[in-house]
């Protein structure tokens, strides 16, 4: 399974530090944590579709501002 799909070459503005997906009947709950994040306005939510073509399905916004 890929959780991570990076977007751009260069930096990553975040610093993941835990991460699990927790299934629940036919959906599964993400949470996620960060020790850094720099210039990041959130995290895009994708998921693969039956032909493995990757679909946006949601947006979280940053909730606080933890840059180094």
């Amino acid at each position: 399974m890929d959780l991570l799909k990076p977007t751009n070459q260069g930096n990553i503005p975040v610093e993941l530090s835990g991460f699990s997906a927790i299934p629940l009947g036919n959906k599964v709950t993400l949470q996620w944590t960060t020790e850094t994040e720099t210039n990041n306005m959130g995290f895009e939510i994708e998921r693969r579709d039956k032909y493995g073509d990757w679909k946006k399905i949601a947006f979280s916004k940053r909730i606080r501002n933890i840059d180094p």
